[in-house]
């Protein structure tokens, strides 16, 4: 089952907010801490697996277009650099 898109985005969001209404709301006992703590640290680590995902996608598809550009031959099957004609 896939998240629609807006709800997906959202989630780490939502673990932060989460976590800091529920250190607000309950006070310091020990349950609050632990709690507020994973949905902090959770979110936060959600948000940085996917900046490194998106980086490392971003340098990889800007590298591929780097490889597409190389020289093609033309109509008349020369390649640009046989082209003196």
């Amino acid at each position: 089952m896939h998240l629609p898109k807006p709800l997906y985005e959202a989630k780490p969001y939502l673990y932060l907010l989460t976590g800091i209404l529920v250190a607000i709301t309950w006070g310091f006992s020990p349950f609050s801490v632990i709690g507020s703590a994973s949905f902090i640290i959770g979110g936060l680590f959600i948000i940085y697996l996917r900046f490194v995902y998106r980086k490392n996608a971003r340098a990889q598809a800007e590298a591929a277009g780097a490889n597409t550009t190389t020289a093609t031959a033309d109509a008349s099957g020369k390649a640009p650099e046989d082209q003196s004609s």
